[in-house]
């Protein structure tokens, strides 16, 4: 992993702080879990964002989402359309795609088993780097979040 891979993301928990990639990901969320599953805007954002390779990056994406939603540990919260706060399950998201772009494997696999109950995340972590590749093979870039420590209190 390179050494500044990690950027600072506070004040990036609105939508307003967000880069190009991390805004589409996070409003094509929430276009799809809305049930906008085949929504022409969305595929025409992810259009713009990956170019050739965005039918394979779109399916890839909602292969992920209905992994999560079907198969999931949990409901994941996501905003409406609009909405400006990010959920917490929105920004993991968009780390588990950050961490796919810096090569941060134990990170990636770690994200997702949190979200996924399983150990096995093979096929989410398929999907995950399919999106984030082409997103990067395009110059779109995700931020990846600096990691929270925590240790022993000290009263």
């Amino acid at each position: 992993m390179r050494a500044n891979a990690f950027e600072d993301l506070s004040g990036s928990t609105e939508v307003l702080g967000l880069t190009y990639a991390e805004h589409l990901i996070v409003w094509s969320m929430r276009r799809i879990a809305l049930g906008r599953l085949g929504c022409p805007l969305v595929a025409r954002e992810f259009q713009e964002a990956c170019g050739g390779e965005s039918g394979e990056a779109l399916a890839a994406f909602q292969v992920l989402l209905w992994m999560l939603g079907r198969s999931g540990r949990r409901r994941l919260a996501v905003g409406a359309p609009g909405m400006l706060a990010l959920s917490r399950d929105e920004e993991l998201l968009l780390a588990v795609f950050a961490a796919a772009q810096a090569g941060a494997e134990d990170r990636l696999r770690a994200h997702l088993v949190w979200l996924y109950g399983k150990s096995d995340t093979c096929r989410l972590e398929a999907a995950v780097k399919v999106v984030a590749g082409t997103l990067a093979a395009k110059g779109h870039r995700l931020r990846l979040p600096r990691p929270v420590r925590t240790g022993p209190s000290v009263l």
